[in-house]
């Protein structure tokens, strides 16, 4: 379990485009506070110590014939706050290694986070330059702002994803923009449309690129989300993608919880969702009535309610989090609000419930009993 920083590199990135924008880079390791563990000579003992980053030539780990050319950060050099070693090579693009179609480097992530043959070929054609844990600590930041850079500098030939908030990307680029002569931008994934018009030039089904929008979006799910979603995906496309959701997740699961949360907070169809729902337990028993209760746990017929929730990551949050936030997420899962923030009056909800489910259990008396108890 660990907080990730993964960056990835599509083979499409030539030799130029690399050295260009790792030039850059270096700007921002002279005034970011990272720090490297160096063995230096203290009094003629070889001593290990925790110094500011600087680019160096190592010897190559994997061939001792051969050098390396780069720079690595352990943590902050402020803060004396170190988790896992991130390097970044001043050289990854081999001689005539250029792969013009290799596509997106978003093309990789996505066979880690969703359920793709990892042996297909679309999926093999980056370069995995980070992939360790920075566990939350200060220098997570600093780390994301020179992503941003390099996002910002190649397109789509990167991709950053792992434990990040949209919130955390902006404060990235408001400090990396301090240092740099030309201003950056959020990456594609704090922005709705500018990720959509990525995700719909990959190699793939409308059904999953649904699915790798609602996964790599960074940003509050609300009814803003759910309105674009619906403007720019067929309605037989958004109800493959819910049953798909809902298939494999019981009522009152964790799972189930954060998906009809998910699918309510976006405005999508109440009628709709009983078509979506599995309704069988681990037993094979219909649970028709503990649905109709979870659909009352959302409180949609109160206006003003309380629906935070401590333990949900805030997508607007610039803070780092830690392992801690997820051990809280696992202990405390069953206190999690289940109040969603939509109204939906209490006639309207009997209307879809009672047209989908009518035949199957005693909507109107299961609804008037939760609101008398």
């Amino acid at each position: 379990m660990g907080i990730f920083i993964r960056l990835s590199i599509s083979k499409s990135v030539t030799k130029e485009e690399w050295k260009k924008v790792y030039e850059e880079t270096l700007q921002l390791i002279k005034n970011f506070p990272f720090a490297e563990r160096r063995k230096i000579k203290i009094h003629d003992i070889d001593t290990i110590c925790l110094i500011r980053t600087e680019e160096q030539e190592d010897r190559d780990e994997w061939n001792p014939n051969k050098t390396k050319i780069g720079w690595n950060t352990i943590g902050d050099y402020d803060n004396m706050h170190v988790a896992e070693n991130y390097y970044l090579p001043r050289d990854i693009v081999e001689d005539n290694k250029v792969e013009p179609d290799a596509g997106d480097a978003m093309l990789q992530a996505i066979s880690v986070y969703i359920n793709f043959d990892l042996e297909d070929e679309r999926f093999h054609h980056t370069y995995n330059i980070w992939g360790n844990k920075t566990q939350g600590e200060p220098y997570h930041i600093y780390l994301l702002a020179v992503a941003a850079l390099i996002e910002a500098r190649l397109g789509t030939k990167a991709f950053t994803y792992g434990d990040i908030t949209r919130g955390q990307f902006k404060k990235a680029v408001e400090i990396a923009n301090k240092y740099l002569n030309e201003p950056i931008d959020i990456p594609d994934r704090c922005d709705m449309e500018r990720l959509l018009i990525r995700i719909k030039k990959l190699p793939l089904s409308p059904v999953d690129q649904l699915t790798v929008f609602e996964t790599f979006f960074l940003g509050t799910q609300d009814v803003g989300v759910g309105a674009y979603v619906r403007q720019m995906f067929d309605d037989d496309v958004i109800d493959e993608y819910w049953k798909h959701k809902f298939k494999n997740q019981r009522i009152g699961t964790l799972g189930f919880n954060d998906t009809i949360h998910n699918y309510l907070l976006c405005g999508f169809d109440l009628g709709k969702l009983c078509g979506y729902i599995n309704y069988e337990d681990e037993n094979g028993n219909l649970q028709y009535e503990k649905f109709v209760i979870r659909i009352m746990d959302a409180k949609l017929h109160i206006k003003d309610k309380n629906c935070d929730d401590p333990l949900k990551i805030d997508q607007e949050d610039e803070h780092t989090y830690g392992v801690s936030t997820f051990l809280a997420q696992f202990v405390y899962a069953g206190a999690n609000n289940k109040k969603v923030d939509r109204y939906i009056p209490i006639e309207d909800i009997k209307a879809a419930l009672i047209n989908a489910l009518g035949g199957k259990c005693n909507v109107e008396y299961i609804i008037d009993n939760y609101i008398e108890e």
